[in-house]
């Protein structure tokens, strides 16, 4: 009867406990459930904040880039008026210059202003001279093939514009200006060299880029694919005096350029 009775009591005790223990279970899932998709929904609102401000900042960041350039624009547009302007010539040519007049007080300064243009690769009928060069020969060639300004600007001048024949002081348009001699490519395997004694460089102008820019000589380059040998040297214009009447005057004077080089055979081919 007594181990009736305790076995009864343990059955209905383990009953209890697996009541309790499946209860305990069932609530737990529940609430972790309830927890999960509330945290879900909490990480889901995190993502839209954080892409709702990431969108945000793009799209002020593009306005802000839109806005920027049109400042830019504006103002660069704002400084191209005040800062150049177009003079027409007496003889019908308009050109570009800054508003500012530049002071050259001495002949090195005017000299040292010489601004350089790019190589010219194109050639026009009868521009080049065609001559079959000999090996150690030295030759002389007078003339240019062609001559083109740029770079004009409005200057005055120190007391050393007199030996030239202008007035100091006085305002004149002037630019720089490029001259080049175009002629047939050396024998194969060779190349030319400048070939000047002391003082004949007189008709010749400054070598562009050249370290010293005060040495008088010519630049050479070479374009195979049109069998042209290209000469290049240049120097500075007095183009138009202030009211606009043509000058075309050279400082230093250059009346006829003479290119005088070597022909010379190249032994490191």
């Amino acid at each position: 009867m007594v181990i009736c009775l305790l076995f009864n009591f343990a059955t209905i005790r383990d009953k209890h406990i697996s009541v309790y223990m499946n209860f305990t279970s069932q609530n737990f899932i529940q609430q972790y459930t309830t927890y999960m998709i509330k945290k879900s929904s909490y990480k889901n609102k995190i993502k839209k904040i954080i892409i709702m401000k990431t969108l945000i900042s793009m799209i002020f960041r593009r306005l802000f880039l839109v806005i920027l350039s049109l400042s830019m624009l504006s103002l660069f547009s704002c400084k191209e008026e005040d800062v150049f302007q177009t003079s027409k010539m007496q003889d019908g040519t308009v050109i570009t210059t800054r508003k500012i007049i530049r002071y050259y007080e001495t002949e090195d300064d005017f000299i040292n202003a010489i601004r350089y243009p790019s190589v010219y690769d194109t050639y026009q009928d009868g521009e080049i001279i065609n001559n079959n060069y000999s090996i150690n020969e030295a030759y002389t060639i007078i003339g240019t093939s062609k001559e083109e300004n740029y770079q004009w600007e409005m200057a005055k001048f120190g007391e050393w514009i007199k030996k030239y024949g202008f007035e100091p002081n006085e305002l004149y348009y002037i630019c720089s200006t490029v001259y080049l001699r175009y002629t047939s490519l050396p024998p194969e395997g060779c190349f030319f060299v400048h070939k000047y004694e002391y003082g004949e460089e007189e008709d010749m102008g400054y070598e562009p880029n050249a370290f010293n820019i005060k040495i008088k000589n010519f630049s050479i380059t070479y374009d195979k694919n049109n069998s042209v040998s290209i000469f290049t040297t240049c120097g500075r214009t007095i183009g138009y005096d202030k009211n606009g009447n043509i000058i075309n005057e050279s400082i230093p004077k250059l009346a006829n350029i003479k290119w005088k080089f070597q022909v010379l055979k190249n032994f490191w081919l």
